[in-house]
Protein backbone atom coordinates (compact mmCIF):
# COMPACT_ATOMS: atom_id res chain seq x y z
CA UNK A 1 0.00 0.00 0.00
CA UNK A 2 1.56 3.26 -1.12
CA UNK A 3 1.45 6.59 0.58
CA UNK A 4 -2.00 8.24 0.32
CA UNK A 5 -3.71 5.07 -0.88
CA UNK A 6 -7.47 4.83 -0.22
CA UNK A 7 -8.88 1.86 1.58
CA UNK A 8 -12.04 0.53 -0.05
CA UNK A 9 -14.13 -1.94 1.94
CA UNK A 10 -16.02 -3.00 -1.20
CA UNK A 11 -12.74 -4.11 -2.79
CA UNK A 12 -11.11 -5.77 0.26
CA UNK A 13 -11.99 -5.92 3.92
CA UNK A 14 -8.44 -6.35 5.26
CA UNK A 15 -5.07 -4.93 4.37
CA UNK A 16 -1.68 -6.35 5.40
CA UNK A 17 1.34 -4.08 5.70
CA UNK A 18 4.96 -4.58 6.78
CA UNK A 19 6.35 -2.19 9.34
CA UNK A 20 10.14 -1.84 9.45
CA UNK A 21 12.22 -0.02 12.05
CA UNK A 22 15.94 0.75 11.72
CA UNK A 23 18.40 2.37 14.16
CA UNK A 24 21.37 4.63 13.31
CA UNK A 25 23.79 1.69 13.28
CA UNK A 26 21.82 -0.03 10.52
CA UNK A 27 20.15 -2.62 12.66
CA UNK A 28 16.46 -3.21 11.74
CA UNK A 29 13.46 -5.30 12.48
CA UNK A 30 10.26 -5.94 10.51
CA UNK A 31 6.76 -6.82 11.63
CA UNK A 32 3.69 -7.62 9.54
CA UNK A 33 0.47 -5.89 10.56
CA UNK A 34 -3.07 -6.74 9.36
CA UNK A 35 -5.48 -3.82 9.15
CA UNK A 36 -9.21 -4.53 9.42
CA UNK A 37 -11.12 -2.09 7.17
CA UNK A 38 -14.46 -0.85 8.54
CA UNK A 39 -17.34 -0.39 6.12
CA UNK A 40 -18.81 3.07 5.60
CA UNK A 41 -22.09 3.56 3.69
CA UNK A 42 -21.42 5.55 0.52
CA UNK A 43 -23.89 7.43 -1.70
CA UNK A 44 -25.17 5.89 -4.95
CA UNK A 45 -23.52 7.07 -8.15
CA UNK A 46 -26.07 8.17 -10.79
CA UNK A 47 -25.48 7.49 -14.47
CA UNK A 48 -27.28 9.19 -17.34
CA UNK A 49 -27.36 12.40 -19.36
CA UNK A 50 -27.39 15.73 -17.56
CA UNK A 51 -28.78 17.58 -20.59
CA UNK A 52 -31.59 16.29 -22.83
CA UNK A 53 -33.98 17.73 -25.44
CA UNK A 54 -37.65 16.83 -25.80
CA UNK A 55 -40.09 17.87 -28.51
CA UNK A 56 -43.26 19.65 -27.35
CA UNK A 57 -46.62 17.83 -27.12
CA UNK A 58 -44.93 14.43 -26.79
CA UNK A 59 -45.60 11.85 -24.09
CA UNK A 60 -43.41 8.96 -22.98
CA UNK A 61 -40.06 8.39 -21.34
CA UNK A 62 -37.54 11.18 -21.81
CA UNK A 63 -34.46 9.36 -20.51
CA UNK A 64 -33.51 6.61 -18.07
CA UNK A 65 -31.10 7.04 -15.17
CA UNK A 66 -29.19 4.28 -13.40
CA UNK A 67 -27.70 4.14 -9.91
CA UNK A 68 -24.64 2.19 -8.83
CA UNK A 69 -24.61 1.79 -5.07
CA UNK A 70 -21.19 0.74 -3.70
CA UNK A 71 -22.86 -1.43 -1.06
CA UNK A 72 -25.41 -2.75 -3.56
CA UNK A 73 -28.22 -1.31 -1.49
CA UNK A 74 -31.69 -0.85 -2.94
CA UNK A 75 -32.23 2.63 -4.37
CA UNK A 76 -35.30 4.88 -4.35
CA UNK A 77 -35.68 7.61 -7.00
CA UNK A 78 -36.98 11.15 -6.52
CA UNK A 79 -36.70 14.64 -8.01
CA UNK A 80 -35.89 17.99 -6.49
CA UNK A 81 -35.09 21.47 -7.71
CA UNK A 82 -36.76 24.45 -9.36
CA UNK A 83 -38.86 22.65 -11.97
CA UNK A 84 -39.16 19.22 -10.36
CA UNK A 85 -42.96 19.57 -10.04
CA UNK A 86 -43.36 19.41 -13.84
CA UNK A 87 -41.77 15.96 -14.14
CA UNK A 88 -41.77 12.53 -12.50
CA UNK A 89 -39.36 9.62 -12.19
CA UNK A 90 -40.46 6.03 -11.67
CA UNK A 91 -38.91 3.16 -9.77
CA UNK A 92 -36.78 2.14 -12.75
CA UNK A 93 -35.32 5.61 -13.22
CA UNK A 94 -37.41 6.71 -16.23
CA UNK A 95 -37.95 10.48 -16.36
CA UNK A 96 -41.25 11.78 -17.83
CA UNK A 97 -43.27 14.99 -18.04
CA UNK A 98 -46.45 15.02 -15.96
CA UNK A 99 -48.25 16.71 -18.90
CA UNK A 100 -47.08 17.07 -22.50
CA UNK A 101 -45.06 20.31 -22.58
CA UNK A 102 -46.27 23.19 -24.75
CA UNK A 103 -43.54 25.30 -26.31
CA UNK A 104 -45.99 28.20 -26.74
CA UNK A 105 -47.25 28.07 -23.13
CA UNK A 106 -45.48 31.31 -22.22
CA UNK A 107 -43.01 29.89 -19.71
CA UNK A 108 -39.35 29.04 -20.02
CA UNK A 109 -38.77 25.93 -22.11
CA UNK A 110 -35.76 24.95 -20.01
CA UNK A 111 -36.53 22.78 -16.98
CA UNK A 112 -33.89 22.62 -14.24
CA UNK A 113 -34.06 19.82 -11.68
CA UNK A 114 -31.98 17.31 -9.74
CA UNK A 115 -32.34 13.55 -10.04
CA UNK A 116 -31.92 11.98 -6.59
CA UNK A 117 -31.08 8.35 -5.75
CA UNK A 118 -31.44 7.39 -2.06
CA UNK A 119 -30.13 4.08 -0.72
CA UNK A 120 -31.38 2.12 2.30
CA UNK A 121 -28.04 1.88 4.03
CA UNK A 122 -27.10 2.98 7.54
CA UNK A 123 -26.91 5.90 7.61
CA UNK A 124 -28.98 6.72 4.51
CA UNK A 125 -26.99 8.29 1.70
CA UNK A 126 -28.16 10.08 -1.43
CA UNK A 127 -26.59 10.69 -4.80
CA UNK A 128 -27.69 13.58 -7.03
CA UNK A 129 -27.33 14.61 -10.64
CA UNK A 130 -28.27 18.09 -11.86
CA UNK A 131 -30.26 17.83 -15.11
CA UNK A 132 -31.47 20.34 -17.69
CA UNK A 133 -34.39 19.34 -19.96
CA UNK A 134 -34.95 21.62 -22.97
CA UNK A 135 -38.31 21.56 -24.80
CA UNK A 136 -38.06 22.20 -28.55
CA UNK A 137 -40.68 23.67 -30.88
CA UNK A 138 -42.75 21.63 -33.33
CA UNK A 139 -44.83 23.06 -36.18
CA UNK A 140 -48.48 22.47 -35.22
CA UNK A 141 -51.63 22.52 -37.38
CA UNK A 142 -53.55 25.81 -37.58
CA UNK A 143 -56.45 26.11 -35.17
CA UNK A 144 -59.67 26.58 -37.18
CA UNK A 145 -62.64 28.28 -35.52
CA UNK A 146 -66.13 29.33 -36.62
CA UNK A 147 -69.80 28.44 -36.14
CA UNK A 148 -69.93 24.62 -36.23
CA UNK A 149 -73.71 24.36 -36.74
CA UNK A 150 -75.17 27.33 -38.70
CA UNK A 151 -78.85 27.34 -39.71
CA UNK A 152 -79.65 28.83 -43.11
CA UNK A 153 -83.03 29.80 -44.58
CA UNK A 154 -83.69 28.13 -47.89
CA UNK A 155 -83.62 30.04 -51.20
CA UNK A 156 -80.85 32.39 -50.03
CA UNK A 157 -78.06 32.29 -52.54
CA UNK A 158 -76.14 34.95 -50.59
CA UNK A 159 -75.48 32.63 -47.62
CA UNK A 160 -71.89 32.67 -46.47
CA UNK A 161 -69.96 31.87 -43.32
CA UNK A 162 -66.44 32.94 -42.54
CA UNK A 163 -64.08 30.60 -40.75
CA UNK A 164 -61.01 31.83 -38.94
CA UNK A 165 -57.68 30.36 -38.00
CA UNK A 166 -54.55 31.07 -36.02
CA UNK A 167 -51.06 29.63 -36.09
CA UNK A 168 -49.92 28.25 -32.70
CA UNK A 169 -46.36 29.30 -33.56
CA UNK A 170 -47.54 32.78 -34.59
CA UNK A 171 -45.33 32.58 -37.64
CA UNK A 172 -47.91 32.21 -40.43
CA UNK A 173 -50.50 34.85 -41.28
CA UNK A 174 -51.62 33.42 -44.64
CA UNK A 175 -53.44 30.11 -44.95
CA UNK A 176 -54.86 28.11 -47.83
CA UNK A 177 -58.50 27.11 -47.34
CA UNK A 178 -60.37 24.11 -48.75
CA UNK A 179 -63.59 22.21 -48.06
CA UNK A 180 -64.20 18.45 -47.98
CA UNK A 181 -66.46 16.00 -46.22
CA UNK A 182 -69.64 14.08 -47.02
CA UNK A 183 -71.39 17.09 -48.58
CA UNK A 184 -68.32 19.16 -49.38
CA UNK A 185 -69.18 19.14 -53.09
CA UNK A 186 -72.26 21.30 -52.41
CA UNK A 187 -70.08 24.19 -51.20
CA UNK A 188 -67.27 26.44 -52.33
CA UNK A 189 -64.77 28.20 -50.10
CA UNK A 190 -62.59 31.19 -50.84
CA UNK A 191 -59.09 29.73 -50.64
CA UNK A 192 -57.70 33.02 -49.33
CA UNK A 193 -60.38 34.28 -46.91
CA UNK A 194 -62.14 31.13 -45.65
CA UNK A 195 -65.60 32.30 -46.78
CA UNK A 196 -67.88 29.26 -47.12
CA UNK A 197 -70.86 29.46 -49.54
CA UNK A 198 -73.40 27.13 -51.14
CA UNK A 199 -72.51 26.16 -54.70
CA UNK A 200 -76.22 26.33 -55.58
CA UNK A 201 -79.11 28.05 -53.80
CA UNK A 202 -80.43 25.56 -51.21
CA UNK A 203 -84.06 24.40 -51.47
CA UNK A 204 -85.58 22.75 -48.42
CA UNK A 205 -88.10 20.88 -50.56
CA UNK A 206 -85.33 19.57 -52.82
CA UNK A 207 -82.40 18.77 -50.49
CA UNK A 208 -79.07 18.15 -52.21
CA UNK A 209 -77.20 16.66 -49.23
CA UNK A 210 -76.15 13.02 -49.29
CA UNK A 211 -79.02 11.61 -47.21
CA UNK A 212 -81.68 14.20 -48.01
CA UNK A 213 -82.22 15.47 -44.45
CA UNK A 214 -81.20 19.10 -45.16
CA UNK A 215 -78.16 18.75 -42.90
CA UNK A 216 -74.99 19.27 -44.94
CA UNK A 217 -71.86 17.71 -43.40
CA UNK A 218 -68.62 19.40 -44.42
CA UNK A 219 -65.09 19.78 -43.13
CA UNK A 220 -63.37 23.13 -43.44
CA UNK A 221 -59.59 22.85 -43.79
CA UNK A 222 -56.80 25.43 -43.43
CA UNK A 223 -53.17 24.71 -44.33
CA UNK A 224 -50.04 26.65 -43.41
CA UNK A 225 -48.08 24.81 -46.10
CA UNK A 226 -46.90 22.02 -43.81
CA UNK A 227 -49.75 21.18 -41.46
CA UNK A 228 -53.53 21.28 -41.88
CA UNK A 229 -56.15 22.21 -39.29
CA UNK A 230 -59.81 21.17 -39.62
CA UNK A 231 -63.27 22.14 -38.38
CA UNK A 232 -66.31 19.89 -38.81
CA UNK A 233 -69.39 21.93 -39.75
CA UNK A 234 -73.06 20.94 -40.10
CA UNK A 235 -75.08 23.43 -42.16
CA UNK A 236 -78.85 23.03 -41.67
CA UNK A 237 -81.25 24.39 -44.30
CA UNK A 238 -84.45 25.66 -42.69
CA UNK A 239 -87.86 25.61 -44.35
CA UNK A 240 -89.43 28.96 -45.25
CA UNK A 241 -93.10 29.41 -46.24
CA UNK A 242 -93.09 30.61 -49.82
CA UNK A 243 -95.52 33.11 -51.37
CA UNK A 244 -98.11 31.69 -53.82
CA UNK A 245 -97.12 31.79 -57.47
CA UNK A 246 -99.61 32.99 -60.09
CA UNK A 247 -99.46 32.54 -63.82
CA UNK A 248 -101.71 35.28 -65.17
CA UNK A 249 -101.67 33.83 -68.67
CA UNK A 250 -103.34 30.62 -67.52
CA UNK A 251 -105.66 31.96 -64.79
CA UNK A 252 -108.81 33.63 -66.03
CA UNK A 253 -112.16 33.89 -64.24
CA UNK A 254 -111.11 31.02 -62.01
CA UNK A 255 -112.81 30.40 -58.68
CA UNK A 256 -111.12 28.79 -55.70
CA UNK A 257 -111.92 28.36 -52.01
CA UNK A 258 -109.88 28.36 -48.83
CA UNK A 259 -110.41 28.27 -45.07
CA UNK A 260 -109.92 31.13 -42.62
CA UNK A 261 -108.94 30.58 -39.00
CA UNK A 262 -111.33 31.99 -36.33
CA UNK A 263 -110.25 35.35 -34.94
CA UNK A 264 -112.44 35.32 -31.82
CA UNK A 265 -113.33 32.72 -29.27
CA UNK A 266 -116.72 31.17 -30.08
CA UNK A 267 -116.49 31.84 -33.82
CA UNK A 268 -116.80 28.75 -35.97
CA UNK A 269 -114.94 27.82 -39.13
CA UNK A 270 -114.93 30.30 -42.03
CA UNK A 271 -114.71 29.76 -45.76
CA UNK A 272 -114.15 31.99 -48.75
CA UNK A 273 -114.37 31.94 -52.52
CA UNK A 274 -112.62 34.26 -54.96
CA UNK A 275 -112.53 35.06 -58.66
CA UNK A 276 -109.11 35.66 -60.29
CA UNK A 277 -109.24 38.32 -63.00
CA UNK A 278 -105.91 38.89 -64.83
CA UNK A 279 -104.95 42.46 -65.68
CA UNK A 280 -101.77 44.06 -67.13
CA UNK A 281 -99.01 44.07 -64.51
CA UNK A 282 -101.10 42.62 -61.72
CA UNK A 283 -103.54 39.90 -60.69
CA UNK A 284 -106.85 41.00 -59.19
CA UNK A 285 -108.62 38.81 -56.69
CA UNK A 286 -112.15 40.02 -57.05
CA UNK A 287 -115.60 39.03 -55.84
CA UNK A 288 -114.27 37.41 -52.69
CA UNK A 289 -117.06 36.31 -50.39
CA UNK A 290 -116.46 35.33 -46.77
CA UNK A 291 -119.04 33.18 -45.07
CA UNK A 292 -118.86 32.13 -41.45
CA UNK A 293 -121.09 30.67 -38.79
CA UNK A 294 -120.83 30.62 -35.01
CA UNK A 295 -122.59 31.20 -31.72
CA UNK A 296 -122.09 34.96 -31.93
CA UNK A 297 -125.11 36.30 -33.83
CA UNK A 298 -123.37 39.59 -34.54
CA UNK A 299 -120.77 37.78 -36.66
CA UNK A 300 -123.10 35.81 -38.94
CA UNK A 301 -123.45 36.80 -42.59
CA UNK A 302 -121.40 37.34 -45.73
CA UNK A 303 -119.24 40.07 -47.17
CA UNK A 304 -117.47 40.82 -50.42
CA UNK A 305 -114.16 42.57 -51.02
CA UNK A 306 -111.50 42.88 -53.69
CA UNK A 307 -107.75 42.64 -53.53
CA UNK A 308 -105.01 43.41 -56.05
CA UNK A 309 -101.57 41.81 -55.87
CA UNK A 310 -98.64 42.07 -58.21
CA UNK A 311 -97.47 38.79 -59.74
Amino acid sequence: MGNGATLDYERRTTQRVNLKVEDPDGLSDTIQVQIEIANVNEPPVIGGSDGVEWRENRTGNIVRYTAADPERDAVEWSLSGTDASFLSIDGQGYLTFNDPPDFEAGRSNTYDLSVVATDDGEPVETGTLDVKVTVTDVNEPPKVSGHPAPIVDENKSAFSRFCFTSDPEGATSTFTWSVSGTDGGDFTINRNTGELTFRNTPDHERPADSNGDNEYLVQVRASDGQCTGTLDVTVTVADVDGAPEFNSSSLSNTSFSYSVAPVRQGVGACSATAMIIPAPGRVQLGGIQLRWAGNDRNLGGTTEWGRQVRP
